[in-house]
């Protein structure tokens, strides 16, 4: 997975908040980011992914203000440590079935589509 990060154009980083954070799944895989910085003795740490490009999309069964609040404020200082460039958070909330998705999901889809192309597109 680490070194499909590194190859990707863009990171999406999806999750449904447990407790205010990310899976167990997505946490060990975030925690694992920390190799992509190097330090070296006297020198400034290398960041790997510089400047890659990165979206937190998150579900969350209540609303988005009190339960996906803190996900967003972990995943900004762990792409602001990893020196990687944040196009979007985008947090879809009331959702505790596939079912209950619904409108709000798509509209979220969309602005997240508008806004990588925006970001990144050609």
């Amino acid at each position: 997975m680490l070194e499909a990060v590194l190859r990707a154009d863009v990171v999406v980083y999806a999750s449904p908040v447990y407790v205010w954070d990310f899976s167990a799944q997505m946490k060990a895989l975030i925690d694992r980011h920390y190799c992509f910085v190097k330090w070296q003795v006297g020198d400034e740490p290398q960041h790997l992914l510089e400047g890659k490009p990165t979206l937190l999309l998150a579900t969350c069964g209540g609303g988005a203000e009190d339960n996906g609040d803190l996900i967003q404020e972990v995943f900004a200082r762990e792409m602001a440590y990893l020196h990687c460039r944040i196009v979007g958070q985008y947090i879809v909330p009331d959702c505790t079935l596939p079912s209950a998705l619904g409108a709000i999901a798509q509209q979220t889809a969309w602005r997240m589509t508008d806004d990588l192309l925006a970001a990144c597109g050609p």
